[in-house]
């Protein structure tokens, strides 16, 4: 069932010119300040979706958090298509059973958004969407991308690790409890060195202690100039 949209709410009104614009709150939304919408752990139908996205579109919100609403493929699709007409810099859509096809709608718009922050754990991305987030990385802007939790494997995995070079703004990696596993941990090893990473997060990805030496060789060899998250071979 989707947002009892019966109750919507105007709050959070600011001035633009003359004109008082009012900010809609879904029960349990949290409005912090104008430039914030927050509405998790809920469960939005595509009515709901799409208002939020019309939301988006006409006020000045810099940071979105919709965890766990079960949008799905069709409503980060709609998502994606305002996305590119707002001032958004930030989105969290962790587990909200986004797969590849809602991938490629995301990326399709990336590059024309003002997402410098994505946060896509929990959700089903798999390679498949690993590799569409991949081939939109290098021209995206985007400074942090969270990806924990998402069945990415070997494939996806080395899809990411091989455009790290090429993304000049990305400086924080999410990557934990996927699969990679040694593979995959050779191949983020092989490309490290050459991103403009300062933080990672590869724990939970089945690196046994052999993957985790290759890494950490590189570590020490970075000197500092990158931040790891926990354990690499933590299972």
């Amino acid at each position: 069932m989707g947002a009892d949209l019966s109750s919507l709410e105007c709050g959070g009104c600011r001035k633009e010119g003359k004109r008082m614009q009012s900010l809609p709150t879904f029960p349990g939304s949290v409005v912090a300040n104008p430039q914030s919408f927050e509405l998790s752990y809920g469960s939005l139908d595509e009515y709901g979706v799409r208002t939020i996205a019309d939301m988006l579109q006409r006020a000045d919100i810099k940071e979105v958090v919709l965890c766990h609403n079960n949008i799905g493929d069709a409503g980060c699709a709609i998502l994606a298509r305002a996305l590119r007409y707002t001032s958004v810099e930030a989105i969290d859509l962790r587990g909200n059973m986004i797969g590849p096809k809602g991938i490629k709608a995301l990326v399709d718009g990336l590059e024309k958004s003002c997402l410098k922050s994505l946060n896509l754990g929990n959700n089903h991305i798999g390679d498949e969407g690993a590799k569409l987030l991949a081939g939109a990385l290098p021209t995206s802007g985007l400074e942090a991308l969270h990806l924990s939790s998402n069945r990415i494997g070997i494939v996806g995995g080395e899809a990411i690790a091989k455009v790290l070079a090429d993304c000049p703004s990305l400086k924080e990696l999410t990557f934990d409890h996927n699969d990679i596993g040694d593979i995959g941990a050779f191949t983020f090893a092989d490309h490290l060195s050459k991103s403009y990473l300062s933080k990672i997060d590869l724990r939970g990805n089945r690196i046994s202690p052999r993957g985790s030496c290759a890494l950490e060789h590189l570590f020490r060899e970075m000197k500092g100039e990158l931040r790891v998250v926990g354990l690499v071979y933590a299972n």
